[in-house]
């Protein structure tokens, strides 16, 4: 309660002039869009029963350095605020465009990870920066810029190009992402406030859906993940033959529902035969190897105190050792490998053969 209490404050704090809007329940499986292009307002709340997939902001700026702080919350009180800083330098051809970015997560510092499409190696900081090149223009106007931060959910998403207009250079800028500690279904954001004096936001899209379908998800994704490989195989393909007679009968025969709840149906005994048998498997293994050798190293010992309390000295002791390993070992375990090998394998290379 004294998070969510905390996270209204600080939308008071970033944009106390602003409005909030509410945005219309999702009440389906799919992905609803909802866009506002002729005024952004400070707040956006969801249902509590959805979820945000992607927020995408547009806005020009023209005077620079300057700092926007997005701040996203979820029914569970989780806050997680990502901020960018812009900054630009001018060159005599070129200007070069800057993005710094950071997040906290429920007020902890989180370590970012910018993927290597152009990079020898991920880059891995506390805060990643970023540049776009831009020939100069004879006309001084207004640079246009895009935030677009997707959730999945337990993995946030920035993306590389921060850049709206028409790209003179073809900057390979990477996406940012990072790990979350738990799964996080955001349902507001809060916008930073508008100074008019260096920046202006355009239109806002947010991209949601009800909550329910991305924990599905999640716990389908991670169960999935627990499987050996060929019950992966075997769900991947009931999976498969659920979503061709989803698509074939147009919901008819499997509806948009059904479809995650035959999943959680099937995966569900899935996951208990996998552990049972790999139980079997681990026992199996543990006899024919610590198990073998605890036997002998036991028969071993047991044979050496009987030869010790039979034997009239330490010299009979040990021949009498001797003489009963190879009886023991003869009985219990040469003879019957034997009997295998003669009336077993022997008659299956035969019908092998023909």
């Amino acid at each position: 309660m004294k998070t969510i209490c905390l996270f209204f404050l600080l939308l008071c704090l970033i944009n106390p002039s602003g409005a909030l809007t509410n945005v219309p329940d999702a009440n389906s499986t799919d992905t609803i869009e909802y866009s506002n292009t002729s005024y952004v307002d400070s707040s956006y709340f969801l249902d509590t029963s959805d979820a945000m997939t992607k927020f995408n902001i547009n806005f020009r700026s023209w005077i620079y350095p300057y700092s926007q702080a997005y701040i996203f919350s979820d029914v569970s009180g989780n806050i997680l605020t990502i901020q960018f800083s812009y900054t630009r330098n001018v060159g005599l051809l070129t200007t070069d465009y800057y993005r710094n970015t950071t997040a906290l997560y429920n007020g902890n510092p989180v370590l970012l990870t910018e993927e290597s499409i152009n990079l020898s190696e991920p880059n891995v900081a506390y805060e990643i920066s970023q540049k776009h090149t831009e020939i100069n223009s004879i006309f001084e106007g207004k640079q246009s810029f895009i935030n677009i931060v997707s959730f999945n959910p337990d993995k946030v998403v920035i993306d590389g190009n921060f850049f709206s207009q028409l790209w003179i250079f073809n900057d390979v800028i990477n996406n940012v992402n990072f790990k979350l500690d738990n799964p996080m279904y955001a349902y507001t954001v809060g916008l930073p406030y508008t100074d008019n004096s260096k920046y202006e936001f355009v239109d806002i899209k947010i991209n949601y859906r009800d909550a329910s379908i991305s924990q599905t998800e999640v716990y389908l994704e991670t169960s999935y993940s627990e499987l050996s490989f060929p019950f992966q195989f075997l769900f991947l393909g009931f999976k498969t033959v659920l979503k061709v007679l989803n698509i074939l009968s147009l919901g008819s025969l499997v509806s948009d529902l059904a479809y995650y709840q035959f999943q959680i149906w099937f995966i569900e005994p899935l996951k208990i035969i996998d552990k049972f048998i790999g139980a079997i498997i681990w026992i199996i293994h543990f006899v024919l190897t610590q198990g073998i050798l605890w036997f002998i190293g036991l028969s071993e010992a047991i044979i050496f105190i009987y030869a010790y309390s039979t034997s009239r000295d330490i010299l009979e002791t040990f021949k009498n050792f001797a003489k009963y390993s190879v009886s023991f070992f003869d009985i219990v375990i040469i003879k019957p490998a034997m009997f295998i090998y003669e009336r077993v394998l022997l008659k299956i290379i035969e019908l092998i053969r023909g």
